[in-house]
C-alpha cells in the first residue's frame, strides 16, 4: 500500500501510473495528410513539453509497406510524394522515459 501522506511517489508507483495511463491514451494527437506532406502531432511529452524532463522523449518511427523508413525516423513531418511513396504507411510512437523501466509487452 502506498503512503499517501508522502509528497513523492516511489519509482514503482510512478511506473505503474505511466503504464496505466499509456494503456488508455494514444500518444498520437493528430495525423493529417495535406497535398504532399503528412503531419504528425504527438502529445506534449519529451521535447514537446514546455518544461523538459531529463531522459523523456517520444520515439517516432515511420513504415512504408511494413519496411521502416530510416530517413524519416523521428521526424514529425514527411514528404508524401504520391508517385514515389504510394502504398501503406504506418507510424509508431513510443514514449521513452527513465520513470518506466519495464516493457509491458515482455512477460517474465
Amino acid at each position: 500500500m502506498r503512503n499517501v501522506s508522502y509528497h513523492k511517489l516511489r519509482n514503482v508507483c510512478n511506473e505503474d501510473i505511466w503504464l496505466n495511463f499509456l494503456r488508455k491514451v494514444s500518444l498520437i494527437d493528430r495525423l493529417e495528410v495535406k497535398e504532399n506532406f503528412v503531419s504528425l502531432t504527438t502529445l506534449r511529452l519529451g521535447q514537446f513539453r514546455e518544461t523538459k524532463v531529463l531522459g523523456e522523449y517520444p520515439e517516432i518511427s515511420w513504415y512504408h509497406n511494413t519496411t521502416q523508413v530510416k530517413v524519416s525516423q523521428g521526424l514529425t513531418l514527411i514528404d508524401s510524394d504520391r508517385e514515389k511513396h504510394s502504398g501503406r504507411w504506418e507510424v509508431k510512437v513510443e514514449l521513452k522515459t527513465l520513470e518506466v523501466r519495464t516493457d509491458p509487452q515482455i512477460s517474465c
